[in-house]
């Protein structure tokens, strides 16, 4: 599923009470990297940023920040065109509660 430009959704999957994403970005990890330096963050400072967008993202959603609060995990897993894990934040109960 596509979820922006630069973003595809590949696989959902439940392992648990976890809900797993892994989602294809289409630049390698190395673009990636390039893409921060030019931004003047580093990836550290990008995978914050993620973790932010991801936590708001899922809890907004309410059936999955009911899911969430009730003990259940999101965890998405951000890979690069070349197959590496560039990001994967994850989402779990007191996230959502802060929210409330």
């Amino acid at each position: 599923m596509k979820a922006s430009a630069n973003l595809t959704i590949v696989s959902v999957a439940a392992a648990g009470p976890r809900l797993v994403y892994v989602a294809a970005m289409s630049s390698s990890a190395a673009e990636a990297e390039a893409m921060a330096r030019a931004r003047g963050i580093s990836m550290q400072d990008w995978a914050a940023q993620v973790d932010d967008y991801t936590r708001n993202s899922v809890c907004s959603m309410e059936a999955l920040a009911a899911f969430v609060r009730l003990g259940g995990e999101v965890q998405y897993f951000y890979k690069g065109s070349d197959g590496r894990v560039l990001f994967s934040p994850l989402v779990g109960r007191d996230d959502c509660l802060k929210r409330r």
